[in-house]
Formats: C-alpha cells, structure tokens, sequence
C-alpha cells in the first residue's frame, strides 16, 4: 500500500533525513522518501504487517506533528512566534542606540534584570522548539539546524546569566549586553526567517493546491430514485452521478443520460465547450455549461485521471535527483564542520587575547553564520516550483531525475501521428478502380466499424449511412498494414490496408494505379487500397495535418542546438510531405513499433541523449529504449504509467516548454548551490575574524535560506 501524510515542524534536510531512517526501520516499511520542500512523506508498507497508526506515531515520537495542513498551521505559529519575540528584543535592541549604564548608574541593576528576563523568555519559552528538538537528535545520534541554533543561544544566554551573578552577586563586573542582544537577535531573526521560508514555500506550492481546488469535496448520487449528496470518497463505480450546468463534474465516468456541453479547458487548453452525449467520456474538474448529466462512475475517487495527475506532481516533489543525494551527503558533515571551526576559533581567540567575552561572542558568531538550511533547499525548492509551474500548464514531471535528465537532450524524436499531427484524419479522395466511389467507400465503412484506429474512424465518419451488410468472417486487425476478413456469403478475402498488406496476400498493383498513390503520397496523404478477392476496387486517401504549434516546436527545438527527427510507420512519400512542411532533415518511413526502439538505440550509439515523444500507448518499446520519455495526450493511464514527463493537452509547444523549464529549474539550482556554499565559504572565515556580530550573523544566516527560496521562485515567470 501506498500512502502520503503531512509532516510539521520539519526544519531542514536532516530531518527528513531523520524521519525515513527512522520509519523505514519498522517491520513491514518497503519505502520512506520525505520532501522538506513539500513537507510530505511518501509511504509503501504491507498493511498486513504495519498499520498507518504506528506509523504516525513513530513520526511524533520523533517531535514532528502529523496533519493536514502544515503550512498554513506552520506560517501563523512562526509569525506569532516572532511577534512575540520582536516584543522581547527591541527593548535589548536599544542598547545599541542608547548608553543606558552612563545614564542610570547604580539602576542599572533593574535594567539588567529586565533585559536578562525578557532574553531569558525569548531563548527558553518562544526558541524552545529548537532545543527540545536538539536534544531528541543528539538522543539519536543525530546534528542538524536546531543543534546548531540551540548552542548559539544556549550559551550566550548561559554566559549572560553567569556574567550577571559575577556583577551583581560577587561585585565583579562582566559585559554582558553583546550576549543578551546576541541571543535575542538569533531567536528573532531565525523565527523571521523561518516564517519568511514557510511563507515562499506555501507561495511555491500554489500550483498543487489549485490542482486540488479543482476536486470537489462531495457528489449528488442518484440512489433509488432519489438524490442523495455524499463525500466523494463514499462513490463507488457504476453509482449514478447527478451534475447540473454550472457544476463540476465530481468523477471520471461515462454519460448515461442527457446530453450538455462541457468545458474542458482545464485539461485540454481549449476554450470552445464540447458537446458530450450518451457513452461520451467526462472527467473530473471539467464544468458542466447547460444542461443536466446523469454519468455512471466508472473510476473510483482516488484513481481519477485528476487524482493520477495530482499524485505525479507530488511524487516529483518527494523525489531526491542524483545532485541532491551529493548534497545531502556533503550537508550530513557540515554541523560537525562548523562546531570544530567554532571551537578552534574559541580556543585561538582566548589564547591571544585572553578574553574569555570576546572568544566567545566570535565563536558564537561563527556558529549563528553557517547555514546548512540554505544547501538543504538548493535542489527540493527548486524542483518544487519547477514541477508545481509544470503542473500549471498541464507538463507533468515524474520526478526531480526527469527534470536533470531533460537539460541533456540533445535528440527529440517524435512519432509522426498524434503528437506532431492531428491524429484525426480526414477522407479527402476516393478513387474507383473496379466499382464506383459509394460502393469502395461503403466497404471500407464496414470493414473499418469494429477498428479504433484513427484511418478506420476517418473512413466510418466519412461513409455516414452508406454501409455495406456484408457478413464477415474471420476478422483481422493486422497492425501496420490494415484490416482483413473473409465475405461469409461468397468466401472472398475482403481488405483495406495498405500496399504491406496487399503484398503479404500476394494482391498485385496495377502500375496506374501506383502513380495515383505516388501523387497522392507526395501530398502528405495516407492511402488505402480496397479489396475484394484479387481484385483491387479502389483506394481511399486520407490527410492528417499537421498540429498548429508542430513548426514552431521543431523550429524552438533547433535553436535550442536539439536535432528533431520523426518517426512514421506510413510511407516514405508521405512521411516526407509532412517532413518538409515541418522543416524536419532527418525522418523514417514504413517503421514498425519494435523499429522504433532500433532507431532510438542507434542514436544513442552515436552518442546522442534521446527523447522519445510519443502516444503512451503502442510505443512503448521505444518509451523504454529512450534516455527521456514524454508522452502525450490526455493523460490516458498508459501515458501516465510509461512516460516521465505526460503532456497532457497533447501540443508539441509542450515537449518545447518542458525542456526549457527543465534547463531553467537546473540553472536555479546550480545558482543555489553556488549561492548557498559561497555564503559559507566567505561569511564563516569572516566571523571568525570577529567581522560580523552575531545579531548581523543570525540576520545574514535567516536572509539566506529565504534567498534561495525566493531565487526558486523566479522559475514561476
């Protein structure tokens, strides 16, 4: 079984780190991945063994909360935390403008009694968190940012207290302003910084939640004659479904009753209704505009095409790339890092100066400027926002590998039909042999009637009444070459392919009659030949245009150094029309689907990084065989299982769009990470040089996590 759950409170990649170690030690857990950036965990457990129970409670055993809605919750805890805390820290804060000892001489006592309260309130009461959860890591064997937080403000407020006995109690006067300033600017500025985080994160999140408005919470079911409104979780398949104009439809089904338009811009990018009647297909999101519907569930709650889609956007975000797993692992080191640096800053300090206030403030400022949080954030947030501004625009990205992937293609191979052209092809010429038009149109119709594929429909729609009632026999749909079956009345073999199949039954072509095809081939157009016996009665041709967006994909794809070739199982006369309308140099003809894969491979010798664009559904081998695989469509189940990025609306526009999100996501990263690991490379030598006080440290260290979210952000533009 498979599961997601919220996680609160989680600050930084060691305690995600922590959270799947943990969790993945129970009896019975195949496998734990948890996303700091989405603050979700990804769970498959046998639930014959681990129940969901023990689970949660093995997360709040660690200090984390589980619930539903982190973010929110988090953002106003961390903005009334530091409301609270700024309270505390501005009266401290005047010490820098005033000389408050000069002008209260012996009174200062009261003052230093106040201050020493309200740092004491900021450290222990509002920063609390930080050393619980310090002290749950250490019990586990673990360091992370509250570690390092807690001994920022630990010690100078340890230091504080002790310099205020040795003051006040035994008259031996010790500074103690910097410590009690420095402790309650750290608290501050991290609980600014922190709600500043929460608050982009919830920013960069925002295309999930919109995907999740578009579910709706209950549906009208149709029971017994009367109408009855239940959570949409409580639906079952083949329920009946009640949706009036103005509604969304709650459940992927099929109409049972009535007939209305929908609008279907949500997954289909258009904005012209289509009209659904009786056993048309209608998903969830879409609205209907007039009418009532009466639609049979065919697809239970949680494995709707939206839910499908929802659930991908979610895995991308909990998915670790290969240069976050080097991350983690160079982070897992950093606060053991820095706490030798520290110490050995203290050490050289007191042993040249001798002053035990001045060794500490720079070690506590070296300790207050490192900041792990902002490595940590580098690639999840990035990948976040790249994955949510993805789902946006219906490009549904597998994982954060997918997108690292993308920015290396260099080869994009297309298969010709349905992603580069329409997919729907029109009867544009029937030319009779042996019999008229009607009669070879009417043939084809009947032999056509029980075939799904594009050609056959194109013929069914174009004969309308004039069907032949033949009785058929020993029905064959030959893949790649057409379609077969036997007259039960007279015996003859009756066909409707192409010239693949005619030669396989040893059916000659008149030479006339090639040039005909010939002719019509060089216009881009399919031709199928009609059979009865041995005798050729005609032919049908058949255009398949080219997708609106198809020239200025091949043509963005080019200047983007990527080679375009397309793939076709028609033939070379027509695979080459559409080549040339397209401005495409490099195409095959007359391939079938295990040639495709062959093709790929051979690209791959080469040594090209290949992307595969096809249906999702009869390419698979050459999915596989590709070092990316997109498909596209309307996020039918097939596409969805097999390729790594859908694009759901089906436009080329759309493979365009996703790999140059993919180079921009991988440019922010590195960026991040440039950002992030030269911050600590100067700022920490500076401190310990005593350049930089820790209330500017801890200012600087919270300023820096918060820049890279925002830098994150920019790839929403």
């Amino acid at each position: 079984m498979k599961t997601t759950i919220t996680i609160g409170w989680m600050h930084c990649a060691s305690c995600s780190a922590l959270i799947e170690k943990w969790v993945q030690k129970l009896e019975g857990i195949d496998a734990v991945s948890v996303s700091l950036a989405t603050n979700n965990a990804t769970i498959r457990y046998d639930d014959s063994v681990v129940d969901m129970n023990t689970i949660i409670h093995k997360v709040q055993d660690l200090w984390y909360t589980v619930t539903e809605q982190t973010n929110i919750h988090e953002e106003k805890n961390y903005w009334r935390m530091f409301v609270y805390s700024a309270l505390c820290t501005l009266p401290i804060a005047t010490m820098m403008f005033v000389d408050w000892y000069a002008l209260l001489g012996a009174d200062a006592f009261w003052l230093d009694t106040l201050f020493l309260v309200l740092a004491t309130i900021n450290v222990w009461v509002l920063g609390r968190g930080f050393h619980i959860r310090m002290i749950k890591k250490i019990r586990q064997g673990q360091t992370n940012m509250d570690t390092l937080i807690s001994l920022w403000t630990g010690i100078a407020l340890l230091y504080s207290i002790y310099a205020y006995i040795q003051t006040y109690v035994f008259g031996n006067p010790l500074d103690m302003g910097h410590f009690l300033m420095g402790a309650s600017f750290i608290i501050t500025f991290i609980l600014l910084g922190k709600y500043l985080e929460t608050k982009t994160k919830g920013q960069a999140s925002q295309a999930i939640q919109k995907l999740l408005q578009l579910q709706e919470k209950d549906a009208l079911v149709l029971r017994d004659g009367t109408e009855e409104r239940i959570p949409i979780d409580a639906v079952q398949i083949d329920d009946v479904v009640v949706v009036r104009a103005g509604d969304k439809i709650p459940v992927d089904g099929v109409v049972l009753e009535w007939s209305s338009d929908v609008d279907e811009a949500m997954l289909t990018g258009e904005s012209i209704p289509v009209t659904k009647a009786v056993g048309d297909e209608v998903y969830t999101g879409t609205v209907v505009i007039n009418g009532t519907f009466h639609i049979r569930v065919t697809t239970p709650a949680n494995q709707t095409m939206l839910a499908k889609i929802i659930d991908v956007v979610n895995n991308a975000q909990a998915n670790k790339p290969p240069i976050q797993k080097l991350v983690d692992t160079i982070s897992s080191y950093f606060v053991w890092a820095i706490l030798i640096v520290a110490v050995i800053t203290f050490v050289v300090w007191y042993s040249v100066t001798g002053d035990v206030s001045r060794a500490l403030l720079t070690m506590i400022s070296v300790i207050v400027i490192a900041c792990p949080c902002a490595m940590w954030l580098a690639t999840p947030v990035a990948i976040m926002v790249a994955s949510g501004k993805g789902a946006s625009e219906w490009i549904l990205i597998k994982s954060g590998e997918t997108l690292e992937k993308s920015k290396k293609i260099d080869v994009v191979v297309f298969d010709k039909t349905g992603t580069l052209t329409q997919g729907k092809p029109q009867v544009t010429d029937v030319v009779a042999v042996d019999g008229d038009d009607m009669e070879i149109v009417a043939m084809g119709a009947y032999l056509s009637a029980s075939s799904h594929h594009p050609l056959s429909q194109a013929v069914v729609l174009y004969a309308g009444d004039a069907v032949s009632s033949i009785t058929l026999d020993a029905y064959q749909e030959i893949s790649w070459h057409g379609l077969r079956a036997i007259d039960h009345e007279t015996g003859e073999v009756l066909l409707l392919g192409n010239r693949k199949l005619l030669d396989r039954e040893g059916i000659a072509v008149s030479d006339a009659l090639v040039g005909q095809m010939t002719a019509l081939q060089e216009q881009g157009k399919t031709v199928n030949l009609v059979v009865r016996g041995d005798r050729v009665l005609g032919l049908i041709g058949l255009l398949d245009t080219p997708k609106d967006d198809a020239v200025d994909t091949v043509s963005g794809l080019q200047q983007l150094w990527i080679s375009v070739v397309m793939i076709s199982g028609d033939t070379h006369k027509t695979v080459q029309a559409i080549a040339d309308q397209l401005w495409i140099q490099r195409y095959y003809a007359e391939v079938l689907p295990e040639g495709k894969a062959s093709i790929i491979a051979s690209l791959q010798e080469q040594g090209n990084f290949v992307a595969f664009v096809g249906d999702g559904i009869n390419d698979a081998p050459a999915l596989a065989q590709s070092d990316l695989a997109i498909g596209m469509g309307q996020g039918s189940d097939i596409a969805i299982e097999t390729a790594e990025i859908v694009l759901v609306q089906g436009h080329p526009s759309k493979v365009l769009e996703s790999i140059k999100l993919a180079r921009k996501t991988y440019a922010v990263i590195r960026q991040n990470l440039f950002w992030a690991f030269a911050y600590n490379a100067v700022l920490v030598p500076v401190a310990a040089l005593w350049l930089l006080e820790p209330m500017y440290a801890s200012l600087a260290m919270s300023l820096s996590s918060v820049s890279v979210v925002l830098n994150s952000l920019r790839i929403k533009r």
